[in-house]
């Protein structure tokens, strides 16, 4: 097998192997975990875990994406109304 094979079968591997991590990364998110509504609302994307908006958790964006990833960032770091 030559060099240039070799190294080729390598950074597939390891091309392959990033895909796997990435995967299992996106299969803990919250948003996977839970599956949320994902809906427009306005000229904005929403994400809604619960009944409503004041009692739920939620995340807004631009795009789905974008409301999908705030979804995920105020599950991680969003504290209850109550005190």
């Amino acid at each position: 097998m030559s060099i240039q094979k070799a190294c080729e079968n390598n950074n597939n591997f390891l091309n392959a192997m990033m895909n796997i991590e990435q995967a299992s990364q996106i299969a803990l998110e919250p948003f996977t975990l839970y599956k949320p509504k994902l809906y427009p609302d306005g000229d904005k994307w929403c994400v809604l875990l619960g009944e409503n908006l004041q009692e739920g958790l939620c995340g807004f964006g631009d795009t789905p994406l974008k409301a999908v990833n705030d979804f995920n960032h105020n599950f991680d770091n969003q504290k209850t109304g109550k005190r």
